[in-house]
């Protein structure tokens, strides 16, 4: 190296040395100022994550399609529509929503749907299921922890008497007593009379909907009694109904 400087006559002070720029330094410090004077007027929360809603891939184009315009066309018939109700038995307008909930089907559609269902003869005849009884999961272990409940009606000569059956869904212990009338406040004494007798506080109580009326539910809370009514022509849950034609 000594002899390359002095065949090119440069002094051990002269040698080559890399110059950083100066407006480089600067810059870098005025854009850090820069950068956190804007974070200070934004606030912390610019800098966090936020979540844009963008709608699904597609959906514009197929709006647009030639298969879908075809599709709205044939479903703004009634005609249609009534081939439709046919196809799928009688399906209801609840069902035909949550079937083509994807589609992005106009209301007009729907609505359609709804008066061609009320029109519908089929459909206006015909009885909607009943609702699920809500005495599924009681377990009667101990006497007096589920009772069944039901009125049956009985002739002696020329006669006829009213009787409130009881039973026990632990024991299957059956009990019965006559009344003179079906009035709430005769059947409430009858209970009172059960509770009497065998010295027990029911806990829960099943029936139909004639022991779940305001003058019952009153007479449940004030006791603590658990109401477990059946649905409406469901009488399955109800042992009580057996116990009926037992006693008959």
């Amino acid at each position: 190296m000594d002899e390359i400087a002095r065949e090119l006559n440069l002094e051990p002070d002269d040698e080559p040395q890399a110059i950083e720029s100066k407006s480089s330094a600067p810059a870098r410090s005025s854009g850090k100022q820069d950068s956190e004077s804007q974070i200070e007027k934004l606030g912390s929360e610019a800098l966090e994550p936020r979540r844009v809603s963008v709608p699904l891939p597609g959906s514009e184009v197929q709006a647009m399609t030639p298969a879908f315009k075809r599709m709205l066309r044939k479903l703004e018939n009634s005609v249609e529509l009534h081939k439709l109700h046919i196809k799928h038995y009688h399906m209801s307008p609840t069902q035909v929503r949550r079937r083509t909930s994807m589609l992005g089907l106009p209301d007009s559609v729907y609505e359609k749907y709804q008066d061609m269902c009320n029109k519908c003869r089929v459909c206006s005849t015909s009885i909607a299921p009943p609702p699920r009884s809500r005495v599924s999961g009681i377990r009667a272990t101990n006497f007096g922890d589920v009772i069944f409940v039901d009125h049956a009606e009985t002739q002696l000569r020329k006669s006829k008497y009213v009787v409130l059956l009881v039973l026990d869904g632990a024991s299957n212990l059956l009990w019965a007593t006559a009344q003179t009338s079906l009035s709430n406040k005769e059947t409430i004494q009858a209970l009172r009379l059960w509770t009497d007798e065998n010295h027990c506080m029911p806990k829960a109580i099943v029936g139909d909907e004639a022991f779940f009326q305001e003058d019952f539910l009153t007479y449940y809370r004030t006791h603590g009694i658990k109401e477990c009514p059946c649905g409406s022509r469901t009488p399955g849950p109800n042992r009580a109904e057996s116990a009926v034609r037992l006693f008959k």
